[in-house]
């Protein structure tokens, strides 16, 4: 995509998550979250890799769960995924890619990883479970 400044959320990324709020409540009027169709697809194929969808949820299933309280407004690059990813169906997210080490991969965890990131604001350090896929 071009043309996105980095940034704090603005009234576009707001308007986005206000749509994406309103296709998330038709969405769960219709079914409860886990069986939305894609919703659910998406957790077939995470248990067609060992994952539990009702221990680790995808990104897709996340926000719709949240959306009823209302998404969050993080920056202007996650509020645009996050609505795409909610207004689409599909589970979706970025990387800062400055900020790794290495070549990005998709593995899975042996239990003694550690997972670097942020919550609410602050950098936190996960350790997530044997298997789960990172």
């Amino acid at each position: 995509m071009s043309g996105l400044t980095p940034g704090e959320s603005d009234d576009a990324s707001d308007a986005l998550l206000h749509e994406a709020e309103t296709t998330a409540r038709h969405l769960l009027a219709a079914a409860p979250v886990e069986e939305v169709p894609h919703v659910a697809a998406w957790r077939d194929a995470n248990r067609g890799f060992g994952a539990k969808p009702q221990r680790t949820r995808n990104s897709l299933e996340a926000l719709l769960r949240r959306a009823g309280d209302g998404l969050p407004r993080v920056n202007r690059l996650t509020d645009l995924y996050n609505a795409i990813s909610v207004l689409h169906q599909v589970p979706l997210g970025g990387e800062d890619l400055d900020r790794y080490v290495g070549a990005p991969r998709l593995i899975r965890a042996t239990g003694d990883d550690t997972f670097d990131t942020s919550a609410g604001g602050a950098d936190v350090t996960e350790h997530p479970d044997s298997g789960e896929v990172v």
